[in-house]
């Protein structure tokens, strides 16, 4: 399976590109959403198949970035994206289940992203039958 893991916080993204490659999934990692090849314009749509997205980075934020992704085309399975973020809110929360997005408050607990990771999978293996 197929993570992408954007982050600004370069410590995130090799911590979480350890742990999930540890564990057999192929992990790209982008510190800026605008570098991701989507939005580069090196892919058509997502080679994706799970996206975990910091809220705050710099030139866009995370809720910004995978609307633009699902503006382009990419077809991540719903419940197969989830948001990262320090600054966990009501309002933030509404759309990020309106959206079918999951939510991570850091500090994330890395069980809870591996259970998340397996539910990712078996929504994924759903969607091929």
């Amino acid at each position: 399976m197929k993570v992408w893991v954007v982050d600004d916080d370069q410590a995130i993204c090799s911590l979480l590109k350890i742990m999930l490659s540890a564990k057999g999934y192929e992990v790209d990692t982008y510190q800026d959403p605008t570098a991701t090849p989507i939005l580069q314009g090196r892919e058509s749509c997502c080679s994706a198949e799970v996206m975990l997205v910091d809220y705050f980075m710099p030139n866009m934020n995370g809720l910004d970035f995978l609307k633009e992704l699902e503006a382009r085309g990419c077809q991540v399975v719903k419940g197969n994206r989830a948001i990262i973020t320090a600054h966990h809110s009501p309002e933030l929360e509404r759309e990020l289940e309106f959206l079918g997005v999951a939510c991570f408050t850091k500090p994330f607990q890395l069980p809870a992203i591996t259970r998340w990771l397996e539910a990712c999978e078996q929504r994924i293996s759903a969607s091929r039958r």
